[in-house]
Formats: C-alpha cells, sequence, structure tokens
C-alpha cells in the first residue's frame, strides 16, 4: 500500500491510480486515514445469528487442552451438527485428538463421531477429510489452527469452541531468529471465529475465557510489519530507489531496529553496498536477487549453487526451506529430505503430495537459475567436493549461523556465528558433529535456549575458498594481569566463532594504550592524566 500509494503521487499523468483496499478484520478507520479520507464501504454478509458462552477466568500458563476436551464433550451432548475448535498449534490439536479417541474409545458416540484436524502442513487429502462435510449419519470435530479463521468455510459446523490462542511466529531482529508466543487474539479474530458457527444457520460458540478478559482484548491483532523479518521489505524499497523507509506513508512504519537487521543480512547476501555518499545501493547481484520471487537469503543460494555447480541441490534445497517439511520429526538433517525427494529413500505413500509440490517448486526455481546463468554471464565456477555441496549452500544463505560445538557436553550444544547457542534434539543424528550449517532455528519467546530444527554437517575448510568472504582478521591487544605484560595476537573468525589465532611480533603503541585504558577502566580508576604517555 506503501509502495501504491507513492506510486500514485509519482506518476500523475493520465488517468489517476485507482486504489481498493480489502480485508475482513481491517482496521478500516487507519487506512482510510492514511488514504486522504477514502470512502469507506462495508459488507456484513450473511450472518445468522450465534449465541456466545462465557467461561471462567484463563491463564495462559494454564494447560488448555483439558479445557477444550471438556468444551468438546459438553458440545457433543448439548448440541447437533459438526463442531469446530480453534487451537493455537499443532502440539495443541494433537495432545486434543488423543485425549478425544480415549474417552470416546467405548462410548456410542465414538462412531459417529469423525475427529478431523486441520493445520497447514497435513497432506491435501486430510485438509479435504476437514473440510468436507462428514459422510452420512456422521458428526465431525473439527481441530484447527487460525487457519480455519478467514480463509476456509468448513460445511456443516454449527458449534465453535475457541480457545481465545494463538501462536505466532516473532522475528527477533537481534539475533535474526524467528521465535513462536502464544498469545491471546484479538476481539477481531474472536468476532471472525465466532462467526463461523453463523454461516449456515443459528449456532454457538463457546470461548475459553471470561466475559472480563473478553473485553480487555486487544482490538486488532498485531500488524505483521511490526515483527517479521525485514529483509525481503528492504530489498524491495531498495529497487524501487528508496533507502529512508521515512519517505514512505505507512500504516506501521517498520522498526528502525529489525529494517537495519534487514539491510545486514543483504550486506551478507553481496546484494548492497555503501556509495560515496554513504548511501545504500544495491549491487548488481541485488538487483538480481530483487528480481526473484523468494526470500533474499534462498535467492542468494540458488545464485551461489549456479558457481559451485550444483543447480540442482540448490533449487531442491530453496523448495524444502520454502514450506514446512513433513520429514522434520525424524531429525534436524536436511539432507534426510534430499535423500528422499532425489529418490535415494523410499518416500512413504502420505509424502507424496509434498514430495510433488516441492519439486514442482525445485522447477520453478530452476528458471530462475537459468535466468541467473544469463545475467552473471563469464562467472567462474567454482569446484566443491559433493559431500560439502549442501553444507555450502546453506552456510551461504545463513552465515551468521554456522555452528561449532561448543567443548564438553553430550554434543547437542553449539556456538553460532551469531553469538548465540543453540541445542540439537535429545538422541538427533547429527549430536557430536564439529561443524554445522544452520538453516530453521528457533524457540519459545521465555526461553534461554535456541532449538536447531534443520542442518547439515559442515566443512569449515570451505572457508580457505567460496566462503573465505565470511572470514575476517582482527587484531587483539590485552594486559594480561598473571604475567603483567601485554598479550597480542591475530585471530581469524566467522561472526563471533573463532578459527585460529597467531601471536603478534609487535604491539603498535596506540593498541597499547588502549589495551590499558580498558584494564584501568575495569579496575575503576578512570582515566588518569599519564594514560596518554603510557
Amino acid at each position: 500500500l506503501a509502495l501504491a500509494l507513492q506510486g500514485r503521487e509519482l506518476f500523475r499523468e493520465g488517468p489517476p491510480l485507482k486504489l481498493l483496499v480489502m480485508s475482513a478484520t481491517l482496521d478500516s478507520e487507519s487506512v482510510a486515514t492514511l488514504m486522504g479520507g477514502a470512502a469507506l464501504l462495508t459488507s456484513q454478509g450473511r450472518q445468522y445469528p450465534v449465541t456466545t458462552h462465557y467461561g471462567p477466568n484463563y491463564e495462559l500458563r494454564e494447560p488448555i487442552a483439558p479445557l477444550v476436551i471438556q468444551a468438546v464433550q459438553h458440545a457433543i451432548a448439548k448440541h447437533e451438527g459438526s463442531i469446530l475448535v480453534f487451537l493455537p498449534g499443532q502440539r495443541e490439536i494433537n495432545r486434543v485428538a488423543r485425549g478425544l479417541a480415549e474417552i470416546l474409545r467405548d462410548s456410542e458416540l465414538g462412531s459417529q463421531l469423525l475427529i478431523a484436524p486441520l493445520y497447514g502442513s497435513l497432506n491435501l487429502d486430510r485438509q479435504q477429510q476437514a473440510i468436507q462435510p462428514p459422510p452420512v449419519g456422521k458428526r465431525k470435530v473439527v481441530l484447527a489452527t487460525n487457519v480455519a479463521e478467514t480463509s476456509l468455510t468448513i460445511e456443516g459446523i454449527e458449534v465453535v469452541i475457541d480457545s481465545g490462542l494463538v501462536r505466532e511466529a516473532i522475528f527477533d531482529a537481534a539475533t535474526s531468529m524467528t521465535r513462536l508466543a502464544t498469545r491471546r487474539i484479538s476481539r477481531a479474530s474472536a468476532r471472525q471465529r465466532e462467526g463461523r458457527a453463523g454461516r449456515l444457520g443459528p449456532g454457538h460458540c463457546y470461548r475459553l475465557w471470561s466475559e472480563e478478559q473478553d473485553a480487555r482484548l486487544v482490538a486488532h491483532t498485531s500488524p505483521e510489519i511490526l515483527q517479521a523479518d525485514l529483509a525481503p521489505l528492504a530489498l524491495q524499497l531498495l529497487a524501487w530507489g528508496v533507502e529512508d523507509p521515512a519517505e514512505m506513508a505507512w500504516l506501521d512504519p517498520p522498526p528502525a531496529t529489525a529494517y537495519q537487521q534487514g539491510l545486514d543480512t543483504l550486506e551478507l547476501c553481496g546484494a548492497l553496498y555503501r556509495n560515496a555518499e554513504g548511501r545504500h545501493q544495491l549491487t548488481p547481484q541485488g538487483v538480481r536477487l530483487a528480481q526473484m520471487p523468494l526470500h533474499p537469503r534462498l535467492a542468494h543460494m540458488l545464485l551461489v549453487g549456479s558457481d559451485i555447480q550444483a543447480q540442482d541441490t540448490g533449487c531442491l534445497l530453496a523448495a524444502v526451506l520454502s514450506e514446512r517439511n513433513p520429514l522434520a520429526g525424524q531429525g534436524t538433517d536436511i539432507n534426510l529430505s534430499l535423500a528422499v525427494l532425489m529418490g535415494e529413500s523410499r518416500c512413504l505413500p502420505e509424502l507424496q503430495g509434498w514430495f510433488r509440490r516441492t519439486w514442482q517448486q525445485a522447477r520453478r526455481y530452476a528458471q530462475l537459475g537459468l535466468d541467473s546463468a544469463v545475467y552473471r554471464p563469464g562467472k567462474a565456477a567454482i569446484s566443491v567436493p559433493p559431500d560439502d555441496v549442501v553444507g555450502v549452500l546453506l552456510a551461504s544463505a545463513y552465515p551468521d549461523r554456522v555452528a561449532r560445538l561448543r567443548p564438553g557436553g553430550d554434543g547437542s550444544c553449539y556456538q553460532l556465528a551469531n553469538g548465540r547457542s543453540a541445542v540439537l534434539p535429545a538422541g538427533d543424528r547429527l549430536a557430536g558433529e564439529a561443524w554445522l550449517a544452520v538453516a530453521q532455528i528457533g524457540g519459545q519467546v521465555g526461553e534461554s535456549t535456541d532449538r536447531i530444527y534443520g542442518a547439515s554437517p559442515f566443512n569449515p575448510a570451505i572457508f580457505e575458498n567460496i566462503l573465505s568472504p565470511l572470514v575476517r582478521e582482527e587484531d587483539q591487544v590485552e594486559w594480561d594481569y598473571r604475567s603483567n605484560q601485554f598479550v597480542a595476537q591475530r585471530r581469524r573468525l566467522v561472526g563471533s566463532i573463532l578459527l585460529a589465532s597467531e601471536p603478534l611480533a609487535e604491539v603498535p603503541e596506540e593498541a597499547r594504550g588502549a589495551a590499558l585504558l580498558g584494564m584501568l577502566r575495569r579496575k575503576g580508576l578512570g582515566i588518569l592524566p599519564w594514560s596518554r604517555s603510557l
């Protein structure tokens, strides 16, 4: 919308550009104001009356599954028709499904009820089972995430049970990582969920929180721009010719810290530089990345795949990372998924849909790779041993997530190049690998340790050739209290990971002075008049 509004101002010749903004849960007054007092049209649609029932106060630290199971049992006994249950995520859906199955196993109702999960990573057949009308003589209990809030119409629903929770991915600009947070929904989302019970006739909605808590819900869901990875946005704005987002008219301006982190990511991908005026400007590679319809990290990985004559692997890897991986439960090693896609391991029948979708996406990426080869004429191919290809590709896309095993422990704790620590799941096959190239990492808000979800073994010898731009050298001079002398060394690092160090034969006077000043400050002595001469 910001780009469209600026475009309308820039290109005034001819008929004016007409803009129509639509949404089911829009903060319409704010949008109308941003658009200069635009006309506001509202369509209520056909909605049957829904009776809303509230529960007692619910606190986020309480487990939600037992309350949901109890509410489903009540709704089954009191109402007819199918039931739609909103839960925050797949974990809660599985818990409720198992609990209901145990309760209904020996009940007469067990043969009449069809429990149907519905979330994004389910295969298409199981999603259709949840959406389509139930078989004759049966009722459905659909256990869904907020994917069923606005995008789908589920036949036969007369009762909605709303946990009032949603699990959101929140990007942490300080660490370049995504964390999952379970939050209360907004009033707008609660209305959307409630309306699902009144699509086909009068219905009932059971809200598993109190009426008092309902009054305290925020009006609208937090905008994605406030909690997303802004590297793609920064790339598109620079391609449009905008360096400072403040030049644009926004409903919610992008946060400065997150936007700067996006610029840092683009710099890691070789997409931008600072010109003579100190302004960010796209490199030829950045121009190409802006034309590729995927995240800049993955687009950069496709170009590296062309450079190392591993286009097929690069395209498949980008496709795997572009959607949820159904093989993630078998371990964090991404090579497991690649082996299935390349025919080296058996593809189970329930994974055929994922197999086809991934290959279709990989073929689209392959065409982008062909275009990039035309765009980068004369680019010399670099030979990489086959066993190192996946690690090189992942490290190219995620250089800040190259990981080195921490000494001691059980072989599951790693130091990342960005300075953070992360762990592998217990018993993972990658545990004990000295180096990892990590692609997928995250954690729950409030947890002190991040978890690795997708990675590959990595050969650090690659830092000597194709990944040498990631290595930096720095001289470190410190005062050693034990020996009462300067300790000076030249260090080679990837991010915050030390690769090697060697002593410096000579220590510059400026470095000696800085080291002494640092020592005095640490001792609390302040800056003394004679510090400069030292």
